[in-house]
């Protein structure tokens, strides 16, 4: 067994084996296994988000640039690029002998003479569909934000331009040139992630509005194809022999099965079933003396209250500050997972600019305990609400119940009997379920960082969570998106201290992710960018 702690400035999570067998030398050409949560329900790149189809995603398609086990960014279908000094001109070379996979499937969906009448040929116009495609409002991506920097890009998502007037052209087949409106220290890693892989228009067009719904509506330029799809059980996916830049898969192929049974998983990897899986702490903790495989931990998870402020009461600020005022973060016991206090809402895995947000911004300030201070916001929020008094019901796991109700008890002290609290226990799969839907008033709950990007967390997870809206943290949002490296960190700072002075949530710890990866198996890593499991340089003793 080995524990690789990652420290919090990595971008790459990598599962470093640890045993040999017999002294054998790894070898390539192995096929390997890893559960994934659902069944995807499309694999088109430019609209796909979750954990599983993004894996497959990364494995099978290539953008321009690509991230290596090092957090670097190498070539993928550019052979190389440059940037203008004003950070706002990319010119890429584009590799002249990058091709599209058709398989059977594919071929029948074009037609029966698909192999001369269709081109295969890979070139910059596919960058530019792929590109107009994600931006364009119709397209409804949850990830073009992440390409708003492009020229004209905000106006053509808004649906006030057309996507022709994307700051994308080529010169010839093979150079590709994007203007940006605004310098971006992440451009170059955006275009490491799914939503910014090429797309056929001819082949798009052909499976009228089917596209990435079954691996009859795909075709690939990546190291990888899928070779079968099996709806609610697995994808196969297998080398790619018609791949032909520099990252070609070392295995023979990918197993990902369909598997939410997620209390099977620390078994099946004991039992060498899989070669790689995410753990939940207690399933590491089973299995964590097993010579046989390697484990490593991200610190990539807050914990803490999260408000809905979507909800009649919840909405009201002054409410939530006498409840952030009133919880006693004393009585909250850190779980063996939990690494150390919150210094704020961004956990240490988040990446501004090639490193740890958290250790450039530091502590955040928090709202310390005060039973002066939630009594005088309580009677605040009675006044505006115009309210004798109040229900408030926090949803949580069985773990944390007890823990909870000793906070509620003081908060009750605190109001008097014009509230009125309670806990919910829920199991986490409703929990989070809830937290998704609204369904809920105020959650004990975790939130982890599935990528790198600062603004995604905060934007994909706190926002998205507590169903906040403000003109002043969109607007702080935005300059993190387009300022400099020093004007994006003071206003990163700055949304984390929104978020934290008006009480849309409360942090309470970080805490770790774990994975753990059969021994024998080396080269497997995860993403910064998006959270993909990345195998094409994975190889087995």
């Amino acid at each position: 067994m080995k524990k690789n702690i990652l420290s919090a400035i990595l971008a790459i999570i990598l599962i470093i084996p640890v045993m040999t067998s017999c002294g054998k030398k790894p070898e390539e050409g192995k096929s390997f296994t890893m559960p994934i949560d659902n069944d995807p329900v499309y694999l088109d790149p430019q609209i796909a988000t979750d954990s599983g189809a993004l894996s497959i995603i990364n494995n099978c398609f290539e953008g321009l640039v690509r991230l290596d086990e090092n957090g670097d960014i190498v070539p993928g279908v550019a052979t190389d690029w440059s940037v203008s000094d004003d950070g706002l001109s990319y010119t890429f070379n584009l590799r002249k002998d990058a091709v599209w996979y058709v398989t059977k499937s594919a071929g029948k969906t074009i037609g029966e003479d698909y192999e001369t009448s269709f081109s295969t040929a890979l070139t910059a116009d596919d960058f530019i569909f792929a590109l107009r495609r994600a931006v364009a409002k119709t397209t409804n991506s949850e990830n073009a934000d992440k390409l708003l920097c492009i020229k004209n890009a905000e106006a053509i998502h808004a649906g006030n331009m057309s996507s022709s007037k994307l700051g994308v052209r080529k010169d010839g087949d093979y150079k590709l040139k994007i203007k940006l409106d605004y310098p971006s220290e992440d451009f170059l890693t955006v275009l490491t992630t799914a939503v910014a892989m090429p797309c056929n228009e001819k082949f798009f067009n052909i499976t009228a509005g089917r596209y990435g719904l079954s691996s009859s509506y795909l075709i690939y330029n990546g190291p990888f194809y899928i070779s079968n799809w099996n709806e609610n059980t697995s994808v196969t996916i297998k080398k790619n022999l018609s791949y032909s830049g520099d990252n070609e898969a070392k295995p023979a192929s990918v197993f990902f099965s369909v598997n939410s049974e997620l209390d099977a998983r620390a078994k099946k990897l004991s039992q060498g079933t899989y070669d790689f899986t995410p753990l939940s702490f207690e399933q590491y903790k089973s299995i964590e003396n097993d010579r046989d495989v390697s484990f490593s931990e991200s610190r990539n998870t807050l914990w803490g209250l999260i408000f809905n402020c979507s909800d009649a009461d919840m909405s009201c600020r002054d409410l939530r500050l006498a409840i952030c005022y009133g919880f006693d973060k004393s009585l909250m016991k850190k779980s063996e997972y939990m690494s150390e206090a919150a210094a704020g809402a961004l956990p240490p895995s988040v990446m501004l600019s090639g490193g740890s947000y958290r250790e450039k911004a530091g502590e955040t300030g928090s709202l310390d305990y005060s039973a002066k201070k939630a009594g005088k916001y309580w009677e605040k929020a009675l006044g505006k609400l115009e309210k004798d008094g109040m229900s408030i019901t926090i949803k949580c796991t069985q773990e944390h119940e007890n823990q909870l109700r000793a906070v509620l008890q003081n908060l009750q002290k605190i109001f008097g009997i014009s509230c009125d609290a309670r806990v919910s226990v829920v199991e986490e799969a409703e929990l989070l379920k809830d937290i998704c839907s609204g369904s809920y008033q105020i959650a004990y709950a975790p939130i982890t960082a599935s990528g790198g990007f600062a603004a995604d967390f905060l934007e994909s997870g706190v926002k998205a969570f507590s169903r906040y809206d403000s003109p002043e943290y969109d607007r702080l949002i935005k300059c993190v998106q387009k300022g400099d490296n020093q004007d994006r960190l003071k206003s990163l700072k700055q949304a984390e201290e929104h978020l934290i002075s008006n009480a849309v949530l409360l942090p309470v710890f970080f805490a770790d992710s774990f994975y753990g990866a059969n021994a024998d198996s080396q080269g497997i890593y995860i993403s910064s960018a998006d959270g993909a499991v990345c195998f094409i340089n994975a190889i087995k003793n």
